[in-house]
C-alpha cells in the first residue's frame, strides 16, 4: 500500500484534485464515487474529461450523489442525461431521513492488479476539483490489499440501499428542489443553458490575464475542406499561460461565451504535444465543424478566471468582436511583419475591456 497527499491551493499549477482523479481514472476498467453534492459545471469537468469516457467504455462506473446541499435540479438533469448516453454510467442519488449532513467524498478506480481509492474534502464542483483550498489523499493496493477495501465499500453500499434513489424519483426533486447552484461567473448570465463555472470564477478580476490568438486550418471535413476547431501554441505559451503539468493528460477547463453573453456547457479538454513541431494544442467545441474562413483567420480570445480554468470567445472576420480583437493584435504584431506565423498576444481582462467595451469577456 502507498499513499500520497496532496494539497490544492487557488491560482496553484502545482496541484488540483481534478488531475489525481484523472490520472487515477487513466487505464481503469472500473471505479466508483460517493460525493456529498455535485453541479452540473463540476459533473461536466469530471465525467467529460477522456479518461473518464475511456473508463466508461471500458467498464462500469458507480456515482451516489448527495442531495443535502448545493446539487440543484440543472445537476441532477445533467447526470440523468449523461447515464442515457453511457450505458456503463450507472449514477444514483442519497436520500435520506436524518438531521445529520450527508458529506462523504470518495472516488475508487479499479485495474486488474491494483486499486487507487481517493479520499478528499473536494465535491464535484469546479470549486472542489481545481479552485478552493481542498486536501485529498491517493492510495494504492495491491493484490491482497484490495478485497478488504472492496468489502468495505460494497458493505457501505448495501447497508444504505434504503437511502439510494434513481434520478428520476420524486424524492430527489423534492430534495434538490431548495438547493442553490453556486457554479456561475456573474449572476447576470445565468441560464439554464449557460451552467457558469465556479470557485475562483466568481471573483474574477480586472488583471485576470487574457490571451488573444489567430486559429490556423487544421482539420478536413469529409470533403477536404479545412476547419478549425484544434488552437497550437508553443510551450512557453502553453506553460505560462495554460499552466503545463508534467502528467500524462493536462486537463484544462473551458466555457464558450457568446457574442450575447450566454455561457456554453463547461467543456474539459486534454493538451497534447506535437513532438515534429514543438506545439501543444487542445480542442475547442465552439468551433468545431466550422469551415475555415476565406476573408481572414478565425481569432479566439481566452481570459483565466481560476486554476486551470478559462472563458473563451471565438470569432470569424464579419463577426461581432472579429475588429477589435485584430487591432489588438496588428498593434503588438502588424500581420506583414507577421507573415505565415500565427499571433498571439497576452493582455489583461482591463485592457480588453478598455479596447472593446462590450466584450463578454469583460
Amino acid at each position: 500500500m502507498k499513499t500520497v497527499i496532496g494539497f490544492q491551493e487557488p491560482s496553484s499549477q502545482a496541484s488540483r484534485y481534478l488531475d489525481a482523479l484523472h490520472d487515477a481514472a487513466s487505464g481503469a476498467t472500473s471505479g466508483g464515487g460517493i460525493f456529498a453534492w455535485a453541479t452540473r459545471a463540476g459533473l461536466e469537468t469530471f465525467l467529460g474529461h477522456e479518461s473518464l469516457v475511456e473508463l466508461l467504455h471500458a467498464g462500469e462506473y458507480r456515482l451516489i450523489v448527495g442531495t443535502d446541499a448545493i446539487t440543484d435540479e440543472r445537476a441532477i438533469a445533467h447526470l440523468r442525461a449523461l447515464s442515457a448516453q453511457h450505458k456503463n454510467l450507472s449514477a444514483q442519488a442519497f436520500v435520506h431521513g436524518s438531521t445529520s449532513l450527508f458529506h462523504p467524498k470518495l472516488a475508487w478506480f479499479r485495474r486488474p492488479e491494483s486499486l487507487q481509492l481517493l479520499i478528499g474534502s473536494g465535491n464535484l464542483t469546479n470549486g472542489g476539483l481545481v479552485n478552493n483550498w481542498e486536501a485529498f489523499t491517493v492510495t494504492e493496493y495491491n493484490d491482497g490489499e484490495i478485497s478488504p477495501v472492496e468489502a468495505t465499500i460494497s458493505a457501505w453500499l448495501d447497508s444504505h440501499a434504503g437511502d439510494l434513489r434513481d434520478l428520476d424519483h420524486e424524492d430527489v426533486a423534492n430534495a434538490v428542489a431548495a438547493n442553490k447552484n453556486f457554479e456561475h461567473i456573474r449572476k447576470s448570465r445565468e441560464t439554464e443553458q449557460a451552467p457558469g463555472l465556479g470557485g475562483a470564477a466568481l471573483a474574477a478580476a480586472n488583471d485576470d490575464p487574457v490571451l488573444i490568438a489567430e486559429i490556423p486550418k487544421n482539420r478536413q471535413d469529409s470533403q477536404g475542406r479545412a476547419q478549425y476547431s484544434q488552437v497550437n501554441f508553443d510551450h512557453a505559451t502553453f506553460q505560462d499561460f495554460f499552466g503545463y503539468r508534467a502528467i500524462a493528460k493536462n486537463a484544462i477547463v473551458l466555457v464558450p461565451v457568446s457574442a450575447t453573453n450566454v455561457l456554453g456547457p463547461v467543456e474539459s479538454t486534454v493538451a497534447r504535444h506535437k513532438p515534429v513541431s514543438s506545439n501543444w494544442y487542445f480542442e475547442i467545441r465552439a468551433t468545431q465543424g466550422r469551415p475555415y474562413p476565406q476573408n481572414g483567420r478565425p481569432i479566439v480570445a481566452y481570459r483565466q478566471v481560476g486554476n486551470g480554468e478559462y472563458v473563451y470567445f471565438a470569432c470569424e472576420p464579419g463577426q461581432p468582436g472579429y475588429v477589435e480583437l485584430e487591432a489588438i493584435l496588428e498593434a503588438d504584431q502588424p500581420l506583414a511583419k507577421a507573415g505565415r506565423r500565427m499571433r498571439r498576444v497576452v493582455t489583461s481582462s482591463d485592457a480588453l475591456l478598455s479596447a472593446w467595451p462590450n466584450c463578454p469577456l469583460a
